[in-house]
């Protein structure tokens, strides 16, 4: 059993590590490689949480870098619940993966494995230190135990170099950067693509709905109108069916009367003059003074029509004037020149 260094797992140190093992799932994924993206990020969710559970055990304070290792675990497994959706099922339910191929000396072998890394470890985390039980073993603040696999070789995560120099510490900072700004890049990029789609959704229910309202508003009005005009009609027929009139003057008059009484139900002018009346049904005087008001009110459709008996009259007066006027003119002029 091989003894490595604890201060080699904080978060700290292992930033760089855990963006790298994120990035290469995130490529796998953007490749549509399901399984291969599948498998990198249960590894990364494992590296992740190696990292943090040696920070624990290690009476370590969290930092900022702990957080943003929280927040890849959770990213990664957002996507691990995407991708599961994807593989295919067993009649039991659970997807089906195949064993992965061991090499020769028994240690795994990833079909996308990377470069391994320096110290000659394999650059995949594998599985967490378990006692006989099951359980995982307790790692104690300076050193943490790592089995080794069934063919006798030990297996270790890589290691990053504890500290760095100014000028290298700050291009690996700025490295480190640009790999935490593709972390999350397609996940973020389907939210935000999520959230447009249900603002434009949402957006286009609501014209739909307002427009649905208002329709349904101008139908509700235009059927309340023709139930008016339907009743008003009714009224006149009745008032004028007694009456032995022709076809055409009672057609007219009925319809004269059905404008009156729609002008009547708009205006409430002629409430109070109606009450009088009511009141006083045999008053000469109040009736001569209903019927100036009314002519004197220019949209009244009795005055309206009395303004089209005066325009008619005026026009065919008009026109005879015209006529004998240019007749009588003639005939001076034929007496002159006799």
């Amino acid at each position: 059993m091989i003894v490595i260094n604890a201060m080699s797992f904080s978060a700290d140190v292992n930033v760089s590590q855990a963006i790298r093992y994120v990035s290469d799932a995130l490529r796998l994924d953007s490749d549509n490689r399901v399984k291969d993206a599948y498998v990198q990020y249960l590894n990364s969710v494992q590296f992740i949480v190696q990292v943090l559970l040696q920070d624990v055990n290690a009476a370590m304070n969290v930092s900022m870098n702990t957080k943003k290792f929280v927040q890849m675990g959770q990213q990664c497994l957002e996507r691990i619940t995407v991708l599961l959706q994807s593989l295919p099922q067993s009649p039991g339910g659970i997807a089906v993966l195949q064993p992965l191929p061991r090499s020769p000396g028994g240690a795994s072998v990833h079909p996308q494995s990377l470069p391994p890394s320096p110290g000659g470890a394999s650059v995949y985390p594998q599985s967490l230190p378990a006692s006989p039980g099951g359980a995982y073993m307790a790692v104690s603040p300076t050193s943490v135990s790592v089995p080794l696999s069934p063919g006798g070789s030990v297996q270790k995560f890589p290691q990053c170099p504890a500290s760095q120099s100014g000028p290298n510490r700050r291009t690996s900072t700025s490295g480190n950067n640009s790999s935490r700004r593709l972390v999350g890049g397609p996940i973020q990029e389907a939210e935000r693509k999520n959230q447009k789609l249900m603002a434009a959704y949402r957006a286009r229910m609501a014209r739909a709905q307002t427009s649905r309202r208002t329709h349904e508003a101008a139908s509700l009005l235009t059927k309340r109108l023709e139930e008016r005009h339907r009743r008003l009609e009714e009224e006149a027929a009745r008032r004028f069916e007694s009456l032995k009139q022709t076809a055409e003057e009672r057609e007219e008059r009925q319809s004269f009367y059905t404008e009156i009484l729609k002008y009547e139900e708009e205006v409430k002018w002629l409430t109070s003059w109606r009450d009088r009346l009511k009141m006083y049904p045999d008053d000469t005087t109040l009736i001569q003074q209903l019927i100036q008001a009314i002519l004197l009110a220019s949209d009244h459709p009795l005055s309206q029509l009395l303004l089209h008996y005066q325009t008619d009259i005026l026009q065919r007066l008009k026109s005879l004037i015209t006529k004998y006027t240019d007749s009588s003119i003639n005939q001076t002029e034929v007496y002159h020149k006799k």
